[in-house]
């Protein structure tokens, strides 16, 4: 496999040369580097982000160091600048500065031996069947009766389709867990899927009694400095939410969903 960075030769010259480089600057070395390939500056910026799947503006500012990358936007950009949708093996490849992060911020660890295809996200994107399998299958193992019951024979299809492309995989003779083939979910995929969620499964009713399900609402007036504590209070709960499925006596048999949004209104 070639990796066309002329910044890390191979992997292991790449945290001795840049081991000195904060995030922001490792990380906008890195994609100026790459941009520096195509015969201008302005097509090179269009042709990665395309591949990355961010938005133009967004690698405008990392390149300017104006903005801190999350974990999610650091495996989408060094995917495709090492070559590979396995991101353990990004995990390995990637300059030290950029695997402590992302090691450090991942919710739910980096998983062995999966591939990330922009093709599932898709099919995530345009298929509310397809999206709901997935993450069913996420939650645990499913079985044909189940898909049956709940999707009707479209979800039969849908599933085995979905065996073809090994976005699931058999467990049994009739149930399956999600395969090898998996989606990196952009921001905008993730805020749609929970859209689609909760007007399927949120139930109004179970508001009335404790301990069925939570929903909360809340909008005012904020400072800099009380949005950026709502934000870094929003991550923290989630990463518990997660932490707490990481222990086994955390799992059971009921598949729940958590969706938390905070945004600007402008």
């Amino acid at each position: 496999m070639e990796f066309n960075l002329n910044i890390n030769e191979v992997d292991t010259n790449s945290s001795r040369v840049c081991h000195s480089l904060g995030l922001r600057e490792q990380v906008s070395l890195d994609i100026q580097t790459k941009i520096n390939e195509y015969r201008s500056d302005k097509i090179g910026l269009r042709l990665i982000a395309e591949k990355m799947g961010i938005n133009e503006k967004t690698l405008r500012r990392l390149i300017k160091k104006e903005n801190r990358p999350t974990y999610n936007t650091l495996l989408k950009i060094y995917r495709v600048l090492l070559g590979t949708q396995n991101d353990s093996l990004v995990i390995e490849l990637a300059p030290e500065v950029v695997r402590e992060e992302i090691l450090k911020s991942h919710p739910a660890g980096i998983p062995q031996s999966v591939n990330h295809s922009l093709d599932v996200e898709a099919e995530i994107k345009n298929d509310r069947c397809f999206a709901e399998l997935y993450v069913l299958a996420g939650c645990g193992m499913i079985t044909k009766d189940l898909v049956q019951f709940r999707l009707g024979q479209m979800g039969i299809q849908t599933m085995e389709r979905m065996l073809k492309m090994n976005v699931l995989s058999r467990a049994g003779e009739n149930s399956f867990v999600l395969g090898k083939n998996q989606a990196p979910l952009s921001p905008e995929t993730l805020a749609n899927l929970g859209r689609d969620l909760v007007q399927r499964y949120f139930k109004a009713d179970h508001c009335d009694e404790s301990g069925m399900n939570f929903v909360g609402f809340f909008a005012d007036g904020v400072d800099d400095d009380t949005y950026e504590k709502w934000l870094k209070i929003d991550e923290e709960a989630f990463h518990k939410k997660v932490a707490l499925t990481r222990n086994m006596k955390g799992l059971g048999t009921k598949s729940a969903m958590t969706f938390m949004v905070t945004e600007l209104l402008r």
